[in-house]
This record gives structure tokens, C-alpha cells and sequence, in this order.
């Protein structure tokens, strides 16, 4: 935990044991969007199928965060929160995605929380707390599951600009 991912992130989550998604959890680095802060964009902007209906089953659970994301990116395009996460490639690495909504939540607890992370940068992320990050946690055909930096999630409306910070399991 904390140290640097193969992607060129850093190590957010452990999940002690293989599993069907790996075991690790890496985050991408402090402007990896090519800017100092991460991109504002909604859930699934309006115009697109998705904006006002189901993209499909999504999960909140850890592990399901890349599966989630490929079903918003049939129904909301690249230019939606999960769309952003997915074209990122660092470390030469193609498998980045937005992250579930537990997934999130161990990120910003790793970042904010009790046990909050020392080592390596991820204290250091500067995630923006004037706004929520979006998970790839649909609620219902309105409404997605957005996190703000150092608070406890809530439903946002699916149009409603989030930051976007991708992540990766291996």
C-alpha cells in the first residue's frame, strides 16, 4: 500500500488474496489528465442514451468497477466521466476505468480516512473537495453514486459535471 503500481499510480487497496479482478488496486498519479486538476465532466451528458435511462446492471462492488464502465461507455460515449477514465493509458497501460462505488470509497479512505496512506503520494493526490468524484455506480436512470473528496457519497443527477479519477487492478 503506497507504493507505486505498475501503471505508474499508487497503490490504494489490497484485497489479501488473487481474486477473479486481481489484487491491487492503483490510482492514477496527480495529473495524469494532463492538468493540475482532474477533468469536470457529468456522469453521462445529456443527448447521450444513457443520460436518462439505465446503462444496465451496474455494481457497487469492488472488482466490478472496469465491467461498470464498459456498459456506461456503450450508452454515454467517450465523453462521459467513465469514457475520460478508460482512454487514459499510463504506464502504457490500457485497462484503466472509473472506479465502483466501493472502490471509490477505499480510495478516498486510503486518502482521507483514519488509516488514511503515508507512504508514496496518496496523501499528497490533492483530490478537489469542492466537488464530487464520480463512481461507476449507476442508481437509477437519473441519478449516478458521486463521492466528495473526504465525505460520504451521495446520488448526483447523471448530467451534473464530477471529477474523474481513473483507476486500475492488477
Amino acid at each position: 500500500m503506497g507504493d507505486l503500481g505498475p501503471g505508474g499510480g499508487t497503490v490504494f487497496y489490497d484485497a489479501g488474496s488473487r481474486q477473479s479482478w486481481g489484487r491491487y488496486l492503483e490510482v492514477a498519479p496527480r495529473g495524469w489528465f494532463g492538468t493540475t486538476e482532474d477533468p469536470l465532466v457529468p456522469w453521462c451528458p445529456k443527448g447521450n442514451p444513457g443520460w436518462n435511462s439505465t446503462v444496465g446492471v451496474t455494481s457497487e462492488r469492488i472488482g466490478m468497477g472496469r465491467t461498470n464502465t464498459e456498459r456506461i461507455l456503450r450508452k454515454c460515449g467517450s465523453s462521459a466521466a467513465a469514457g475520460r477514465a478508460y482512454i487514459y493509458q499510463g504506464g502504457g497501460k490500457k485497462d484503466w476505468f472509473l472506479p465502483s462505488a466501493y472502490e471509490l470509497s477505499a480510495l478516498l479512505d486510503a486518502s482521507f480516512g483514519l488509516n488514511a496512506i503515508k507512504k508514496g503520494d496518496l496523501t499528497d493526490q490533492k483530490f478537489d473537495q469542492s466537488y464530487s468524484y464520480w463512481s461507476s455506480y449507476e442508481w437509477n436512470a437519473r441519478q449516478a453514486e458521486g463521492h466528495p473528496a473526504g465525505g460520504t457519497s451521495r446520488l448526483i443527477e447523471k448530467n451534473i459535471p464530477g471529477r474523474v479519477r481513473p483507476i486500475r487492478a492488477f
